[in-house]
């Protein structure tokens, strides 16, 4: 997990881009290693994420009181369509990957909510 900071997200009218760059990651050639690392490889990666919503928005409701249900959460969502492009790399520079892909054909939705006890102020 990484936080990205408030100045790499840009919001603009209905598309909000995400930007972040050379963020230092590990490729972990397994997904649980109880004995030292083997063969992990330090590395960055940098991307590009936009959204773009469209449409008029669908307004949610709690249907919960309990502050620690899951749907206990009220908000507006519209439907939207992303788009990315990514670098990563080893430090070194012996391995680089590029990507772009976007989501059509899939689901996308943004917004703003609220969940727990700030679902019903």
């Amino acid at each position: 997990m990484i936080h990205v900071p408030d100045s790499a997200v840009e919001s603009r009218g209905n598309t909000v881009v995400v930007r972040v760059s050379n963020v230092p990651v590990t490729d972990q050639f397994t997904f649980y290693d109880p004995l030292p690392p083997s063969g992990n490889v330090n590395s960055v990666t940098s991307f590009e994420m936009s959204y773009t919503k469209s449409g008029t928005p669908r307004r949610i409701q709690p249907i919960s009181s309990d502050p620690t249900s899951p749907f206990n959460w009220a908000g507006e969502m519209w439907t939207a369509t992303g788009a990315f492009t990514f670098t990563a790399a080893y430090t070194d520079r012996s391995f680089v990957v590029h990507g772009d892909g976007n989501s059509s054909g899939s689901f996308g939705e943004m917004g703003a909510e609220s969940n727990g006890f700030l679902a019903h102020v």
